[in-house]
């Protein structure tokens, strides 16, 4: 499994007060292992929607894992979320902050189309800041290229 591997302390406890759904959204996001959780975050890394290289197009691939997030989010109406956008290190500072403003915009407006109240997203670009993988390997690049939602 790609990225984190650590308990979502939030979800858990929203699932805590909400018996089925945070505890589903947890065993939803195991079952895909594709999407994994940090803390308060929700990260959509590199198996979850490999973003090409300068591209901000989510693909028919990701729609499984996406689908499923918003259907927790919208069983859970009160949940407000950070849809935040990363990239490489790869290209010009300027745009890859650009770029991430563009990946997160795609993944809060996928989430909008498909039931999720837009108002409970905000969205930010934190462009080729705070990798999680070395960036000097493609497959580190990879991982880099993603979207975190964060609990708010």
């Amino acid at each position: 499994m790609y990225g984190h591997d650590i308990t979502n302390k939030e979800i858990l406890e929203a699932g805590a007060r909400t018996p089925t759904a945070g505890r589903h959204l947890v065993a939803t996001l195991d079952r895909y292992s594709r999407a994994t959780l940090a803390e308060n975050c929700i990260s959509l890394g590199e198996s979850a929607i490999h973003f090409a290289t300068g591209q901000s197009t989510i693909p028919a691939g990701a729609e499984g894992v996406l689908s499923e997030v918003a259907n927790q989010l919208k069983a859970n109406p009160d949940w407000k979320w950070e849809v935040q956008g990363y990239t490489d290190n790869v290209g010009d500072k300027a745009a890859n902050q650009k770029l991430s403003e563009d990946r997160a915009n795609a993944v809060a407006s996928w989430l909008a189309d498909h039931g999720v109240d837009r108002s409970r997203l905000t969205v930010k670009g934190y462009g080729e800041s705070h990798p999680v993988a070395d960036n000097s390997t493609a497959r580190g690049r990879a991982q880099n290229r993603r979207v975190e939602l964060i609990h708010q």
